[in-house]
């Protein structure tokens, strides 16, 4: 469900044998973390670990909470 909403959004990520996936944001990863929060949707910043500038690591939940962060994505995309 996150690939697939990542590919109909143009975002790039890494596909992930764990429950989480790591997407960039290319210059825009923090707002991006913000306006989701402002919304209640709370997704981990990875910017400043090495190699993963503007990088959110999204958790793959239960499909609902996978829903609606895709549509609070992008609604701040």
């Amino acid at each position: 469900m996150l690939y697939a909403g990542f590919d109909r959004l143009g975002v790039r990520f890494w596909k992930s044998d764990a429950n989480f996936v790591l997407a960039n944001f290319e210059g825009r990863g923090s707002a991006i973390a913000s306006a989701l929060a402002a919304r209640g949707v709370h997704v981990r910043d990875r910017s400043n670990d090495p190699g993963c500038a503007d990088c959110l690591r999204v958790t793959a939940g239960v499909a609902d909470h996978t829903g609606q962060f895709l549509a609070a994505l992008e609604a701040v995309l």
